[in-house]
C-alpha cells in the first residue's frame, strides 16, 4: 500500500456507462484558464468597464460551454441600491435576465459601506460557439446611477492594518456538454 491505495496508483473514478474521468465524453474538463488581480477599482456612477479584470480565453471547440466563475471583494458607498456586476464576452452581455426597467446582472453587491467589505461570487455559463480567442469582461457599477462601488478594497481605505487589499480571480472551465 502506497499513499493509502493498494499497488501505489492513483484512483480512477467509473461513472455508471462505465467511462471514467478521463475517458467520458461528456462534462469532461478540456481547460480551465485564470485570471487573478491584485488591481483595485472605483465606480461612481453607472456601468463602467474593470479593464484590470479581462480574461482572454480560447474554446477548445465550438461545441464547448465556458462556466466563468468570478470571486472579488468589494464595499459601496452609502447609496448602494442598484449596485452589481455583469460579465461581457467581447462587450456583449451573457444571459441577460433583465426584466421590465429591471437591469439584469450577473452578481450583485449589498449594503458595506466605510471599512466593511464583502465578498461577491457569481457563475456565467456561455457558448461563445467558436474556436477563437474571446475575452471575459468584468462590468459594474450603480445602475440606478447613484453611488459608489469599490473593489477589491473598503471605501475607507486608509493605510492601516485594518484596512486590507483584497485579490479578484476569474477561472473559465472549458467543458464539452452533457
Amino acid at each position: 500500500i502506497q499513499n493509502g491505495i493498494t499497488g501505489g496508483g492513483l484512483m480512477t473514478i467509473y461513472f455508471g456507462d462505465g467511462s471514467s474521468q478521463t475517458s467520458a465524453a461528456a462534462g469532461k474538463f478540456n481547460k480551465i484558464t485564470t485570471m487573478t488581480s491584485s488591481s483595485t477599482g472605483y465606480r461612481n456612477g453607472s456601468e463602467t468597464h474593470f479593464t484590470a479584470y479581462n480574461m482572454n480565453v480560447v474554446p477548445y471547440s465550438s461545441s464547448s460551454r465556458i462556466i466563468v466563475h468570478v470571486q472579488l471583494w468589494g464595499s459601496c458607498g452609502s447609496g448602494w441600491y442598484g449596485v452589481g456586476f455583469r460579465l461581457k464576452r467581447n462587450g456583449n452581455l451573457i444571459n441577460n435576465a433583465a426584466s421590465g426597467n429591471r437591469p439584469g446582472v450577473h452578481g450583485g453587491a449589498g449594503e458595506p459601506h466605510g471599512g466593511s467589505i464583502e465578498c461577491y461570487n457569481f457563475m456565467v455559463v456561455d457558448h461563445p460557439n467558436t474556436t477563437n480567442t474571446v475575452q471575459y469582461q468584468l462590468y459594474g457599477g450603480n445602475y440606478d446611477s447613484d453611488g459608489e462601488l469599490y473593489l477589491a478594497r473598503s471605501q475607507d481605505d486608509a493605510n492601516n492594518n485594518e484596512h486590507l487589499r483584497y485579490s479578484t480571480s476569474m477561472v473559465a472551465y472549458d467543458v464539452f456538454p452533457g
